[in-house]
């Protein structure tokens, strides 16, 4: 194999660190961009599009952060108004985890601490 094509082993233990058991994947905070999940109560599977997205549930007025974007699989996002947000709490199963490389896995950590910050604002203004 040329030196090309071998894997950094710092790359290789960063994702078996990241993916790990996959009976733990609902206990990290955040998954993957391209994660395949499926919610309570819900009647079709979704892909994981983004992160922390300010919006509102239905037939309620107050705004809050929530964890994730999403778009059903597989018809994919037909127009801005089949975004989905949701929490972590509110996944079921996790279908396929998303691909995550060095850079993934950077913005997960980032996406991890930004998440805090939110908390602790939410918590001094409450």
């Amino acid at each position: 194999m040329s030196d090309f094509l071998k894997p950094n082993q710092d790359d290789v233990q960063n994702i078996v660190n990241m993916y790990g058991n996959r009976n733990n994947d609902l206990n990290e905070k955040f998954l993957p961009i391209g994660t395949i999940v499926f919610l309570k109560g819900a009647q079709k599977r979704l892909m994981i599009t983004g992160f922390l997205m300010d919006g509102k549930r239905p037939n309620s007025d107050k705004e809050e952060t929530f964890d994730y974007t999403g778009c059903i699989v597989p018809e994919g996002l037909k127009s801005n108004d089949r975004l989905v947000l949701f929490n972590h709490d509110q996944i079921m199963k996790i279908y396929n985890k998303g691909f995550n490389d060095e850079e993934g896995i950077k913005t997960l950590k980032d996406v991890m601490e930004f998440s805090r910050d939110i908390d602790k604002i939410k918590k001094y203004s409450a």
